[in-house]
């Protein structure tokens, strides 16, 4: 919030953004690193890192948050770029803006005496006419500095009214929640076979035949297996069929590319970057007669935020305005360069080091050129190799041929279907991994098929060959002609005991006949339970009235359960760490979507990436 109020007050000062630093502080502290690389890009100025609807985020400023934000971090920019908080910084921006601009649709009025209270905590103690002069010596007047507080108060207020309907808790819901929760109950419940409540059954021929076919499809079929040949040709293989590379080699090619073996010229720089350009020439004019850069800095602004420590660059590592006088011939080591105007504000570079440019000899490289030079001559080999293999492959060769014209090495597979992925060979979980498309493709080959060349790694690549197809089928009938049998029949047991159970359960409840009676007539198995909680394994029993009787057919067993006392377990003080979070969640991630849908928002990714990772890498 703190910046882009400040923005949207038309004033900044360093002054400000101590005071309002913490609310970026504890906006990037509760970050979740969210990508913000889908919003729309293109059409932004080349000094502008986003646009939140009208409302934009100049490069100056946000590099001043954010080194001031990764002061302390010791991170270099490139790694804090590399590490996604160069991004996190900005996406914490964003928010502040989206929530300032809510708060002002919103009109939410800060009242003079909340303000006052808000100057008096930034000056304890403090007079007016001591405010008033304070407030002067950076810039500012008591109404622009009341303004920034009272947008500061507005984006706390809308951070804060998520949490009244993530935290609201309804006495009258608790308390019916909380004896849902803490019910007890205890008494019986009695089991038997449901044999034991149906008539015999019988089961045709014609009945299992029919249950055969119609099921055979989706439950009794054979799936295809196949036997592959799996080929590999590895850069280590391949080195050994090739030439050693001589001395002469490594020169002829030392000598052929010369250039590429000078280091270029580095200049280590320290630069102090701030936003008024009559500061930079103070700051010019201090370290041109001796003084730190660094301190000069602070001395001149207060603070030394635009500082950036020494760092060695090449001329084609900074942007164009500070590369020129940086790396001009006559600026010698101690040399400090007259303030500089870039898209980040005005620059006043200290020249620390000259490291000259260095041709590297042959001596020098030799070793390594001869690797690389090695390496290359191999990796063309497996290229044209793949290549070989795969204008074979585009005549109609068969794996037999390519293996033999390829020389590769060859393994047999054990069988398996396209589902069974436990019997993957590993070189096909590789394949896989780099298409998955390989798998259709092998199993739709013939017998001698192939598939094309699949680099599994950086220096080897696999053909896949068919060796041997067992086509698919079903069980036959008579395998598996017991089991559907006494399917069939438990089917249509539990079926006629599922129909008999209701009558059942009505002659308990109406005293026509007794439990005693059922024990005895069925052989049912009593088991006493006591003080049972509310659980999915016991919803048959909590769906049971006290004194009455419920029953149920649950899988080959009829189930009768009786209730013979509720209770209600004693309340015991619950962790506050162990509430549930889930609604806070879903309120936080709604609302911070919905902000972000309701606008444009567009990020200037070139931009940041020139600034903070100008070698691309």
């Amino acid at each position: 919030m703190a910046m882009e109020a400040l923005r949207i007050a038309a004033k900044e000062s360093k002054f400000m953004k101590f005071i309002l630093g913490g609310f970026i502080f504890l906006a990037v502290g509760g970050l979740v690193f969210t990508d913000i690389n889908g919003y729309f890009r293109g059409g932004l100025p080349n000094t502008t890192v986003a646009r939140v609807g009208e409302t934009e985020i100049h490069i100056a400023e946000f590099d001043r948050g954010l080194r001031g934000f990764l002061q302390k971090s010791g991170l270099k920019m490139a790694q804090a770029y590399d590490a996604g908080l160069v991004n996190a910084y900005l996406n914490a921006r964003i928010d502040n803006v989206l929530a300032l601009q809510e708060a002002q649709e919103l009109d939410i009025v800060v009242g003079n005496d909340i303000l006052t209270k808000q100057l008096r905590s930034v000056f304890p103690g403090a007079s007016k006419d001591e405010i008033e002069s304070n407030l002067r010596a950076r810039g500012m007047n008591e109404a622009q500095m009341s303004q920034i507080l009272a947008q500061g108060v507005q984006t706390d207020v809308i951070a804060r009214v998520p949490s009244v309907l993530k935290n609201y808790k309804s006495k009258t819901l608790d308390s019916v929640l909380a004896r849902y929760d803490r019910e007890q109950r205890s008494g019986s419940t009695y089991t038997f076979p449901t044999s034991k409540l149906s008539d015999s059954i019988e089961v045709s021929d014609s009945d299992i035949e029919n249950h055969y076919e119609g099921v055979k499809a989706s439950r009794y079929t054979i799936p295809e297996t196949r036997v592959f040949t799996i080929g590999t040709l590895t850069a280590d293989e391949l080195k050994k069929t090739l030439p050693s590379i001589t001395d002469a080699d490594v020169r002829a090619d030392y000598d052929s590319r010369i250039a590429d073996f000078i280091v270029p010229e580095k200049r280590s720089l320290a630069q102090a970057v701030v936003n008024d350009p009559d500061q930079a020439q103070k700051i010019y004019e201090a370290a041109s007669k001796g003084t730190s850069l660094s301190k000069a800095l602070k001395d001149v602004t207060g603070d030394d935020t635009g500082f950036r420590d020494v760092a060695p660059y090449e001329k084609k590592g900074l942007p164009l305005e500070l590369a020129t006088p940086s790396f001009s011939d006559d600026v010698k080591v101690g040399s400090v360069l007259p303030p500089i105007k870039t898209i980040l504000g005005w620059h006043v570079v200290k020249v620390t080091k000259i490291t000259p440019e260095l041709q590297k000899t042959f001596a020098d490289v030799k070793a390594d050129l001869k690797d690389e030079l090695s390496n290359t001559r191999v990796f063309d080999a497996l290229y044209e190799k793949i290549t070989e293999t795969e204008d074979l492959l585009d005549t109609g060769s068969d794996f037999a041929d390519i293996q033999s014209k390829t020389s590769l090495k060859s393994t047999d597979t054990k069988a398996f279907s396209k589902g069974d992925t436990s019997k993957f060979p590993e070189a096909l979980t590789q394949a896989l991994e780099v298409s998955e498309s390989v798998l259709d493709e092998i199993f739709n080959l013939p017998i001698g098929g192939a598939s094309y060349p699949i680099e599994t790694g950086e220096d080897e690549y696999i053909v896949i060959g068919v060796k041997d197809v067992n086509e698919s089928g079903f069980t036959s009938l008579k395998d598996v002609r017991d089991g559907i049998e006494k399917t069939l029949k438990m089917e249509r047991i539990n079926a006629q005991a599922q129909q008999n159970v209701k009558a059942l359960e009505d002659e308990l409840n109406s005293g026509t006949s007794s439990i005693k009676n059922i024990v005895k007539k069925y052989g049912a198995k009593k088991t006493a339970f006591k003080n049972k909680d509310r659980n999915q394994g016991n919803a048959f029993i909590f769906k049971t009235s006290k004194d009455t009787f419920s029953a149920k057919v649950v899988g080959n067993k009829v189930t009768i359960a009786t209730v013979s006392d509720v209770n209600f377990k004693t309340e015991t003080a619950k962790d506050e760490g162990e509430k549930p979070s889930s609604l806070s969640n879903i309120v936080d991630s709604l609302k911070r979507q919905f902000q972000r849908q309701k606008v444009e928002i567009s990020i200037n990714d070139d931009l940041l990436k020139a600034q903070y990772r100008p070698d691309n890498s």
